[in-house]
This record gives C-alpha cells, structure tokens and sequence, in this order.
C-alpha cells in the first residue's frame, strides 16, 4: 500500500514533555484529523511532519520521499562548499579547452 504519509517511532523530547515512538500511517487519498487533550503532541507532530523542528529519532515519510535527518543535512553543508569549487574549476578547464580551439 502506498501511504501519503507515514512516521515511524519518531520521537522528540523536551525538557518537561516527550512525544514518544508514534506511528502513523495515511493512505493515499485518505482524511486525517490530529484529536487529543491539550498537550498531547499533536502541534509538536505537525511541527515535525513540516520540517519545522527536528525530530530526535524515527522516520518522517511524505509521499514515499524520506525527509532528511539532521546528520545527512549536516553533511550535505560540508561537501556544498566542496562541490561548488569542483564545479568552477570544471567550467575553468572547459574555458580553457574551448579558448585554445580558437585561432586568431
């Protein structure tokens, strides 16, 4: 089954409050309603489920693409710098190729 939405024991702990291990998943062209006591975690979900705030652990997939986790972001920002100079220096070499084919 192909699910719009799906969490996997994600959890995110608070000094005074822990959203702990919830599953949930939501199939595609289906309705959900968060319901719950205040304090209950369901704008803490949300919040998780938008990217808005990390999640300590688990799975947050929307629409089969799996959000990324804090230490995939972390490397992805190391190699930017790294990538985008290998980068310049291919667009240099092919400058370089394409100058020495002119004549004058």
């Amino acid at each position: 089954m192909e699910y719009a939405l799906k969490l996997e024991n994600v959890t995110k702990e608070y000094k005074d409050f822990k959203l702990d291990n919830i599953n949930i998943a939501l199939p595609k062209g289906s309705i959900m309603g968060f319901i719950g006591e205040n304090g209950a975690g369901k704008t803490t979900a949300i919040k998780l489920i938008l990217d808005l705030i990390n999640r300590d652990k688990g799975k947050i997939t929307i629409l089969g693409i799996s959000m990324p986790d804090e230490e995939t972001i972390k490397l992805l920002i190391y190699l930017s710098p790294l990538i985008a100079a290998v980068i310049f220096l291919i667009s240099i070499y092919i400058s370089l190729l394409i100058y020495k084919k002119k004549e004058f």
